[in-house]
C-alpha cells in the first residue's frame, strides 16, 4: 500500500510540475475542477448580500500613482486585511471593487500598459476576500467618464477600443488563474459625457436620458471587445462569469432591451443599479424586476445582480430597514436577485474606517440596515461548499492534491491535520478513496 501511494505522489507531483508557475496557493485552480458549470442564474444563487469597496480604486486621479490613487478621495489610508475581514465577518459573501485603470495606463505610440504594481495591490485585495470565500468582481468604472467616451468622434473612437482591448488583455492575463469567485465586469454606467464624482460632491451633468441607437450600438461594441478578449484569453476565462451593466446602469425597458449579450453562453450576468431605494417607488420597481427576470432569467438563464444601491449616511436607520425588509427581501426571494451595496466613505457611508487605530464599524444609522439585508439574502449552502481545499485558502487546486498525499505518506511538510473538507466522501475517514475522489474532481469527473 506504502508503495501505491509513493507511485502516485510521483504521479501527482510530476503532473504539477506542468503547472510551474502558474499555480498559487492565493489564486488558482485547474480549469477543470468541476466548476464553472451553472448557468448565470443558478450561480448568482450562490451571492448573498455583497458590498462596494467605494471611492477607492476607482478615485480618478490622472498624474498620480497607484497608492495616491488609493488613498485619492474620502478614504485616506490603504485598504487593509482587517478592513475585508469586517466585511465577512459581518456576513457579506461577496465584495465588488470599483477600480478605475485609465490612470494607471500609460501610452506609447498606441501599445496601452497598465501599471504592475497597481495590478499586483488589486491582486492582493482579491486574495485577502478569496482567504474569506467570497465572491470577488473587478471593473473598468470611472474610466467610462473620462477616456472611455461613447459619444467621441470616429477617429478617437477607434484609439478608444483599442485602449479597451489592451487593458482588458492585460486584466484578463493576470486573472485566468482565478476560478468562479472572481468575476469580470465590462464597465459600470456608461453614458455619452464625462463626469468626475469626487467625495462628498455630487454628480454632474450626465447624459442619462439623451442616448441614441449609435450610443448603444457603440456600448455593445465595446462589450463584444470584452467578450472575446477574455473569452480568448485562455485558462479559466473561457468559462468565467462575465457581468455587463446596461447603459447608464438603468433598469428601463430601453436599456434593457439595448443590451447585447453573447449567444449561447449562460456564463454571463447583468448588472443594473437602484438608487430609488424608498418604497414609493415599489410600483414601478416591480414592474422593472418582472420585466428582467423574465428576459433573463426565466428566457435565457442569465443571472441579474444589482451592483449598487444605497442611501445618504443622512437617512434615518428606520428608512433604511424597513427598505431593506422590502426592497432587498423581495428581490432576493422573487427574483433571484442579490444586491451590492454602495459605500463610499463619504456622503453614502457605511463602513467607518478607522484605519489609524486599526477599527473598522458600521455607522449607527447603517448598522440595523447592513444586519437586516445580510439575514434576508440568503445564499445556496454550495458557495460553502469546497470540496478538497486542503490548505483552506477558499479554492480546491492542484497543490490540495499534493499536500493530501504527503499527509498519507506521514510527510507532511503544510498541513498536519486534515480539516473537513479533506473528507470527499464524508466517511469520518480521511484515506486513499478521498484522493481518489480529488482526482476525479480536479479532472471534472466528478462535481
Amino acid at each position: 500500500m506504502k508503495k501505491l501511494i509513493s507511485l502516485l505522489l510521483v504521479l501527482t507531483l510530476g503532473f504539477s510540475s506542468v503547472f510551474t508557475g502558474v499555480v498559487s496557493s492565493a489564486e488558482t485552480t485547474s480549469s477543470a475542477t468541476g466548476q464553472f458549470r451553472s448557468a448565470g442564474v443558478n450561480f448568482v444563487k450562490k451571492i448573498g448580500a455583497g458590498w462596494n469597496l467605494g471611492n477607492t480604486f476607482e478615485n480618478y486621479q490622472n498624474g498620480k500613482g497607484p497608492l495616491e490613487q488609493e488613498i485619492g478621495s474620502c478614504n485616506k489610508a490603504p485598504v487593509t486585511q482587517d478592513l475585508i475581514n469586517k466585511v465577512a465577518d459581518t456576513g457579506f459573501n461577496a465584495i465588488r471593487i470599483p477600480i478605475s485603470w485609465g490612470p494607471q495606463t500609460t501610452s506609447n505610440n498606441g501599445v496601452y500598459t497598465v501599471n504592475k504594481i497597481f495590478i499586483n495591490r488589486i491582486k492582493e485585495i482579491v486574495k485577502w476576500c478569496y482567504e474569506r470565500r467570497m465572491y470577488v468582481i473587478i471593473n473598468m468604472h470611472h474610466d467610462d467618464g473620462h477616456w472611455l467616451n461613447i459619444s467621441a468622434a470616429e477617429t478617437r473612437w477607434q484609439e478608444i477600443k483599442s485602449q479597451y482591448k489592451q487593458t482588458w488583455e492585460q486584466i484578463a492575463e493576470e486573472f485566468k488563474g482565478y476560478d468562479e469567485h472572481l468575476i469580470l465586469e465590462a464597465a459600470n454606467e456608461i453614458t455619452a459625457t464625462t463626469y468626475y464624482c469626487g467625495c462628498g460632491s455630487s454628480l454632474s451633468s450626465k447624459c442619462w436620458w439623451g442616448h441614441s441607437q449609435k450610443l448603444f450600438d457603440r456600448q455593445n461594441e465595446l462589450y463584444q471587445i470584452f467578450y472575446d478578449t477574455v473569452r480568448k484569453s485562455g485558462g479559466n476565462n473561457d468559462k468565467r462569469y462575465l457581468m455587463f451593466p446596461t447603459y447608464g446602469a438603468q433598469w428601463y425597458e430601453n436599456q434593457v432591451s439595448k443590451l447585447w449579450l453573447p449567444e449561447k453562453d449562460n456564463h454571463t450576468i447583468v448588472d443594473i443599479h437602484w438608487y430609488n431605494s424608498t418604497d414609493q417607488a415599489n410600483t414601478s420597481k416591480r414592474q422593472s424586476f418582472a420585466n428582467m427576470w423574465v428576459k433573463y432569467t426565466r428566457s435565457k438563464n442569465v443571472g441579474v445582480v444589482i451592483g449598487e444601491c444605497g442611501f445618504n449616511e443622512s437617512v434615518d436607520a428606520g428608512t433604511k430597514i424597513a427598505w431593506a425588509n422590502s426592497f432587498v427581501k423581495d428581490l432576493r426571494q422573487n427574483y433571484e436577485i442579490p444586491v451590492f451595496l454602495w459605500d463610499d466613505g463619504g456622503n453614502m457611508r457605511m463602513l467607518e474606517r478607522d484605519y489609524a487605530n486599526n477599527s473598522f464599524y458600521w455607522t449607527s444609522r447603517s448598522s440595523a440596515l447592513v444586519q437586516t439585508v445580510v439575514k434576508v439574502s440568503p445564499y445556496s449552502s454550495s458557495v460553502e461548499s469546497f470540496k478538497g481545499d486542503v490548505d483552506q485558502n477558499g479554492i480546491f487546486e492542484l497543490l490540495d492534491i499534493i499536500y493530501f498525499m504527503k499527509y498519507l505518506q506521514n510527510t507532511p511538510d503544510k498541513i498536519e491535520k486534515m480539516p473537513d473538507d479533506a473528507d470527499m466522501n464524508k466517511d469520518g475517514q480521511f484515506d486513499m478513496k478521498d484522493y481518489l475522489l480529488m482526482r476525479k474532481l480536479r479532472a471534472g469527473i466528478i462535481d
